[in-house]
């Protein structure tokens, strides 16, 4: 990324020390001494060879008056032909002062010399909606849109807190409301929760609008999240709050006998889904795909050129993945995605539904229960049992020869996760690496079925 010669600013942008310095010199501008920056960190990248690449950052800064510590997420855009200085000063003409006035940075800065664009959450060019939603507040129409559709009527808003779930700049945010809302005949107040997903056009809600509800008509193994209602004037769509515990959650809190019950019931349930019938044809390029995940791997590569011969074996183990009958599949399969209830698995984020080979499905969740064992330093035995547990369940349930192609898609998976946290700059991401290539190097020589 840094050795991209068409955005010769990526260099300085990939230096938290130079970037601070940069970010003070825009808080004097506006601020004089008011503000300093005590931290910056990178929180994630993302790159476009030849063309654009998006560093996200977290910055912590003192309030010298106040004297007391406030964090911000700032988005730094590098641009090869785009001229930062025209795109800062038109986000800014299209935003309304009210809305920035109580941020210390403007919606939108130039660093000339590097031609970077410089924006804070919640300004995003990409996502004109977010600042809307994210400022949400009990007295306006959209609040009171949102209470009518959650509550019903004789309802209004009392308060209205937001926190954010997920941003990834210009692509999408999740933010988590927790309304209170008081009803009109009796004074009784409740309070419910509710996530907004903001999109970068209105095209592009409802038709996630149009999927969810498809899915929640035909899907039978798994719950699907339930869209309440449209924000057209944001690009936004609102989701219910999904009933249970994430299976991250359940994974960090609980004993072993019941993780293994609950892994247990969640192999079941998505061994029935991935043998539904796909509901609607949405298949991913498989040569795109394969680009990603080369791409991928070099990365990695040049990162940790210790293991570049290991790495490498993987990605050998990932390309002999067949070309199989494409199956029903979820596609984005995190720990934070899959919810247990008493009476039912749910899953979340189903933006990557589509029809594939179904093992891809298992193979990811497998991954991820391992990434999280390592990242949160749990016993190699515990998790490792976690897993067997879970493959031993999914393949009882499926066609013998689905256990396969397991290695091959966990290696896929192995090389796709241990590259997220790569990219998101974790500081476990090489342990993590590590751990997960000893873990497809054993799923490579021994039979699933058989391990477990």
């Amino acid at each position: 990324m840094n050795d991209d010669t068409n955005l010769p600013g990526v260099v300085i942008a990939l230096d938290e020390a130079e970037m601070a310095k940069r970010f003070a010199i825009m808080l004097s501008r506006r601020h004089q001494s008011r503000f300093r920056v005590n931290r910056c960190i990178i929180r994630r990248t993302r790159h476009r060879s030849g063309r654009r690449a998006i560093v996200e950052y977290e910055l912590e800064l003192v309030d010298t008056r106040g004297h007391f510590i406030s964090v911000y997420w700032l988005t730094a855009s590098i641009y090869s032909s785009k001229d930062a200085s025209l795109l800062a000063k038109k986000v800014c003409r299209d935003v309304n002062d009210q809305n920035h006035i109580a941020f210390p940075f403007l919606p939108a800065e130039a660093i000339t010399d590097l031609n970077i664009l410089v924006q804070p959450f919640p300004f995003d060019r990409r996502l004109p909606g977010l600042t809307e939603m994210f400022t949400l507040t009990a007295d306006s129409c959209c609040a009171r849109d949102l209470v009518f559709a959650l509550f019903g009527e004789h309802w209004s808003p009392i308060d209205v807190r937001t926190l954010v779930a997920r941003y990834r700049a210009g692509l999408a945010a999740v933010l988590k409301y927790s309304i209170v809302a008081q009803n009109n005949r009796t004074s009784q107040r409740e309070i419910r929760v509710a996530f907004a997903k903001v999109f970068r056009n209105t095209e592009a809600v409802r038709q996630n609008a149009s999927s969810l509800r498809k899915l929640r008509n035909h899907v039978q193994a798994v719950g699907v999240v339930k869209p309440v209602c449209c924000v057209d004037s944001a690009a936004a769509l609102v989701l219910a709050e999904t009933p249970g515990r994430t299976l991250a959650d359940v994974l960090l809190t609980e004993s072993c006998d019941i993780i293994d019950a609950e892994v247990r019931r969640v192999a079941k349930a998505l061994a029935k889904f991935n043998q539904e019938p796909t509901i609607f044809a949405r298949e991913p390029s498989n040569s795109q795909h394969h680009e990603s995940l080369v791409r991928s791997c070099k990365q990695l590569c040049k990162a940790a050129p210790g293991l570049t011969k290991r790495i490498e074996r993987a990605m050998n183990l990932a390309s002999q993945a067949e070309t199989v009958a494409k199956g029903t599949v979820h596609g984005d399969l995190k720990l934070e995605h899959v919810f247990v209830s008493p009476g039912e698995i749910h899953l979340i984020d189903w933006d990557s539904y589509s029809s594939r080979d179904p093992v891809s499905d298992p193979a990811m969740l497998m991954v991820r229960i391992f990434a999280h064992g390592i990242e949160h330093g749990g016993s190699t035995a515990n998790f490792q049992r976690t897993v067997d547990q879970f493959c031993a369940a999914y393949f009882s349930a499926v066609p013998p020869a689905w256990a396969k192609r397991l290695a091959s898609q966990f290696a896929m998976a192995v090389i796709e996760v241990s590259h997220s946290y790569y990219r998101r700059r974790e500081s476990c991401w090489f342990t993590l690496a590590k751990g997960l290539i000893d873990q497809a190097e054993r799923m490579g020589t021994k039979s699933p079925v058989a391990t477990a």
